[in-house]
């Protein structure tokens, strides 16, 4: 992630993975980094070793629309994000932390892209689709999900469900027969010797 100049162009990008960056996102809260955060539209901090919790002062990124915080410590609670929060955020990565689910907050919901695979996920998710008809992919595979697929109701814009290596229960006939879900292309809830068998 870098702001050379006032002068730089308004949809930056910041890539720190694998660098080892030291508290990177702390030093969010820096003069070089507060200059141009409102131009900042893409953010990877993957794989640096992050410990402890997401802060709030990420939602100073106005502009951003893609965060990836893959591969770290990362743990619960998520932050509250108050006001307008990350209103043009259209993916997030948060796959590989410490993370389990339980509530999820606004500036989670209503994405178009959520990947929150190979956490420590444990929560029903039947209320997880709840307010979020913007959603287009969802992954949550390799987790510890315990859940009956028949009280799961998906946005009827979805496209890819990627649920696979959890403990799921139930028939898959009522997602594949309902009309609702016509966008619905990829589901995946492959390796049976997690998931319950479905049908």
């Amino acid at each position: 992630m870098t702001c050379e100049s006032e002068k730089t162009k308004p949809h930056q990008q910041r890539d720190v993975s694998q660098k080892q960056a030291q508290n990177p996102i702390e030093k969010e809260r820096g003069e070089g980094l507060r200059s141009c955060r409102s131009r900042i539209s893409y953010t990877s901090l993957s794989s640096n070793g992050l410990i402890g919790q997401i802060l709030s002062s990420i939602s100073n990124l106005q502009n951003l629309w893609h965060l990836n915080l893959s591969r770290n410590k990362l743990s619960n609670p998520l932050p509250v994000i108050q006001g307008r929060g990350l209103p043009r955020l259209l993916s997030k990565d948060l796959t590989y932390n410490n993370l389990s689910l339980g509530s999820v907050l606004d500036w989670i919901k209503d994405k178009e892209l959520s990947d929150l695979s190979d956490n420590f996920l444990m929560d029903n998710i039947s209320g997880f689709f709840t307010n979020m008809s913007n959603l287009q992919k969802l992954k949550l595979s390799h987790n510890q999900l315990k859940f009956d697929i028949l009280k799961i109701k998906l946005p009827d814009v979805i496209s890819s469900v990627e649920l696979k290596s959890n403990q799921l229960s139930g028939f898959l006939s009522r997602i594949l027969n309902n009309r609702a879900n016509n966008f619905l292309e990829i589901l995946n809830v492959s390796d049976f010797r997690h998931n319950a068998e479905t049908h």
